[in-house]
């Protein structure tokens, strides 16, 4: 509270301040403003001072547009190298791929191959012939849907299929 009643009091002072006219007083006649405002030597290092910070912000721009100059040089040198790369690749991807195309073919035998069918494998079946007393025995415990008159049972899915022991 004491802060905000502080700087409420500031702020009125300095506008109360602002808004009183002040009186205006002449100084003295040749005092020491008059003094240096006629002296030349004054007035020539103002002119040197000048000339000096004009060419001082003349080399400040220099070196800035030197060093502009040197970092579009090096993203161009790194672009450049960017590109080499790419261009390196390329020709090694290239050259490797002409390569294995020389080593396959030279590799790859011409002639025609001519496979052996394999001989037929004959197995055996279950031991029991269909229609016997031990076949519709083993077909009826296996199958709970086998129909000893047709040899047929019923699978799932809804068809029927003959019992192979």
């Amino acid at each position: 509270m004491f802060r905000r009643l502080l700087h409420t009091a500031l702020c009125a002072t300095l506008i109360a301040g602002a808004a009183l006219p002040v009186a205006a007083e002449a100084g003295p006649r040749y005092g020491y403003r008059d003094y240096y405002e006629r002296y030349d030597a004054d007035r020539d290092w103002e002119r040197r001072h000048h000339r000096r910070e004009a060419r001082r912000e003349a080399e400040r721009e220099e070196r800035r547009a030197r060093e502009r100059a040197e970092r579009r040089r090096e993203e161009r040198r790194r672009a450049r190298r960017d590109d080499d790369d790419a261009e390196k690749f390329i020709a090694g991807a290239i050259a490797g791929l002409a390569t294995a195309a020389i080593i396959s073919s030279a590799t790859r035998d011409n002639r025609p191959v001519y496979r052996t069918v394999p001989a037929p494998t004959y197995r055996e079946t279950g031991g029991l012939e269909p229609w016997t007393p031990e076949w519709r025995r083993w077909c009826s415990e296996r199958y709970r849907s086998f129909n000893p008159s047709t040899g047929f049972w019923r699978g799932y899915d809804g068809r029927t299929y003959f019992c192979r022991p």
